[in-house]
């Protein structure tokens, strides 16, 4: 029988047939653990380069307001300080130092640590006057916890000539005047404007034909308003005469947001009717103003701010036609009378006259409630309200953002590279390990023909399979992938 009939080396031959075909455990274990891990790691390094190292960060800069950089020797600004991230923006405590240069190469510094609401006054003092544009640099003094030393919070050349400041300060409107009658009216407020519930001064005026007119009966009546009189608030008229100026300072309480005046004045004659005038009037009302007044002698001032609702804190800046002259932040308590008071120290020796004092409830003054009042309240005349807004000097956040923004679109291009790479590297992986499989399988084919396992006439139908139409596929689906992989790092920088 044919299985009897085998000898040994049909047994040699069999078991030689049974051994399996010698591989190269080195290079294929690398390629298979290649494509296994390869995709898993490059998912995550991209992740990490989006979500950690590209992820949006908070960032520190520096502005500085004031006013015109010319034309003095000394410059008040005041230093703005906070981290933003995204729309939101957060104050900063630190400290920092402040350097400036004029293109003559003189020099001034100041040091310094911002409030808790970030803000800081800076005074810059030089040898004399400076002309043309300043070089500003403000940097921190020490390091913090994410920022060396030195690390700049914001620089620039800036030119703030006294022509522009100039342009832009409105002195506001005093004597209002239209009236009928043979005695001429007008009317003003004594600092220009009032604020509810605070009393003030109102100025009433009588003259004919450019002269003034004393002596006139006054009938005062008020609506929105009672007239103070002798420290007590009394009703909505009242009467008074007009001095030897023709003018009368009586002091109201407004109540009203809304304030109308009539005057109606008389001077009677030796013979003949009397003569008379009529005036109304609405007077000149800001909702949501704080009020401001000096006390204190020359050589220890102080600005008392008063607010009908409840605020933590109110700013301050110094003004007048020239220039700014100092600025600040005072805390605000509940009073007795049930407004909410804080008292500000004016630099010492500080002249008044034709100065004033912008009080608001916002550090950057843009409140509709923002009143500059007159430092100095005569009894002679009126004064008007100063309208102006510091001068924004220097920023660092379109800097600050830049560089934040440099930081995230090089980490996003750095992830695009690590997944174009991965990529590349996969394809290499699969075609090496495609090819190793191949050539195993040519291998082992030949080795079943050298033992005579394979027939004659059979050798084409045994040789090793062709991979190029399923490897172009298996290809194009891992570079599909990882062009996906892409799109996601560019969708995330947007």
């Amino acid at each position: 029988m044919a299985a009897e009939g085998k000898g040994p080396a049909s047994a040699e031959q069999e078991l030689r047939i049974s051994e399996p075909p010698p591989s190269d455990s080195g290079s294929s274990g690398i390629s298979r653990w290649g494509l296994v891990g390869l995709p898993a790691c490059s998912v995550l390094v991209v992740a990490f380069a989006l979500f950690v190292v590209g992820a949006p960060r908070p960032y520190v800069a520096a502005r500085l307001f004031g006013g015109p950089l010319e034309g003095q020797s000394e410059y008040h600004l005041r230093l703005e300080v906070a981290e933003r991230l995204g729309e939101l923006e957060s104050p900063r405590r630190l400290g920092l130092q402040v350097h400036a240069r004029s293109d003559d190469g003189r020099e001034a510094s100041w040091g310094g640590t911002t409030d808790p609401q970030g803000n800081a006054e800076v005074d810059l003092a030089f040898d004399s006057q400076t002309q043309g544009p300043l070089a500003l640099t403000v940097t921190l003094d020490q390091p913090q916890a994410e920022l060396p030393a030195g690390y700049v919070l914001a620089r620039g050349k800036v030119t703030a000539p006294e022509r522009t400041w100039r342009d832009s300060v409105h002195v506001g409107e005093t004597w209002t005047q239209r009236s009928r009658g043979e005695l001429r009216l007008r009317v003003a407020p004594a600092r220009g404007v009032f604020a509810v519930p605070f009393h003030d001064g109102l100025f009433i005026e009588v003259t004919r034909k450019g002269s003034a007119v004393a002596g006139a009966d006054l009938q005062l009546s008020l609506e929105g308003a009672t007239w103070l009189e002798g420290g007590e608030e009394g009703g909505e008229r009242r009467h008074a005469v007009s001095d030897e100026r023709g003018r009368v300072r009586a002091e109201l309480v407004p109540d009203s947001h809304v304030i109308t005046l009539e005057v109606k004045a008389r001077l009677e004659q030796p013979q003949g009717e009397a003569l008379t005038g009529r005036l109304a009037w609405r007077l000149p009302v800001i909702p949501g103003a704080l009020n401001a007044r000096v006390e204190g002698s020359n050589d220890a001032q102080s600005l008392v701010i008063s607010s009908p609702v409840e605020r933590d804190r109110a700013y301050v800046t110094l003004l007048d036609r020239e220039g700014r002259w100092g600025g600040g932040s005072v805390g605000l308590q509940l009073a007795a009378d049930g407004n909410f008071r804080g008292r500000w120290s004016l630099p010492e020796n500080f002249r008044t006259d034709n100065r004033w004092a912008l009080v608001s409830s916002e550090s950057d003054f843009t409140s509709a409630g923002a009143v500059g009042w007159p430092l100095s309240d005569s009894d002679e005349a009126p004064q008007p309200t100063l309208s102006a807004r510091e001068m924004h000097l220097l920023d660092g956040f379109p800097a600050a953002y830049a560089r934040d923004r440099s930081r995230i679109a090089r980490a996003r291009w750095l992830a695009i590279g690590v997944a174009l790479l991965s990529g590349a590297l996969m394809l290499v992986l699969l075609v090496r390990r495609a090819q190793e499989s191949q050539r195993k399988l040519a291998e082992h084919l030949r080795r079943q023909q050298a033992l005579g396992n394979v027939e004659q006439g059979a050798d084409s139908t045994l040789q090793a399979p062709r991979y190029s139409l399923t490897l172009v596929l298996a290809l194009i689906c891992v570079g599909l992938a990882f062009l996906m992989l892409g799109l996601l790092v560019l969708y995330r920088a947007h």
